[in-house]
């Protein structure tokens, strides 16, 4: 009654993020067909399953790579709308991929966890442009901020990277 399994949407990066190795071991983003998604939930759920976590590599890029593009959004409404499924847990995005649409969708529906896992690696700008990230500190904050203010009892959860080569006291202070 408390298991909760894991289904993988998505596979691999075309971040290049400094230290990082998924985008040579894992390969470029591939994103499973929305059809497969929808199908594989529903065979959960006729297994007894009342919770499934989506993840991926880089979970909130979804889509990107089909013809016709997607968005993870979608797939997630989708999910709601043609399933069966109590509670849809979403694994780590990225602060970029929480969009407006993605955040009220999760604040709306009762059948999404309230939840955000939103990798930060590191509160100092310096730091972040060293590890190639595509967000700053700002962006960040407001991410959470817009999380918080639509779903004030959501659990946040970050990966949060200590020591990174060159990083001063003050980039730790930052954090």
């Amino acid at each position: 009654e408390r298991t909760r399994p894991n289904l993988k949407v998505q596979d691999g990066c075309n971040n290049r993020c400094s230290f990082c190795v998924i985008p040579y071991v894992r390969g470029r983003s591939r994103s499973l067909p929305f059809g497969e998604v929808i199908s594989q939930v529903n065979h959960l759920v006729a297994a007894g399953y009342r919770e499934v976590v989506i993840s991926g590599i880089n979970l909130g890029r979804w889509g990107r790579d089909l013809r016709p593009q997607l968005r993870f959004p979608a797939l997630v409404r989708a999910i709601l709308q043609h399933t069966g499924l109590e509670r849809l847990r979403l694994s780590s995005i990225e602060p970029m991929d929480w969009s407006e649409e993605l955040i009220g969708l999760a604040a709306e529906s009762p059948r999404i966890a309230k939840h955000a896992h939103v990798p930060m690696q590191s509160g100092s700008d310096r730091i972040l442009r060293r590890m190639h990230r595509k967000y700053r500190p700002w962006h960040y904050a407001q991410r959470l901020q817009k999380i918080r203010q639509a779903m004030p009892t959501a659990a946040i959860g970050a990966d949060v990277m200590v020591g990174f080569p060159g990083e001063s006291e003050a980039d730790f202070e930052q954090t």
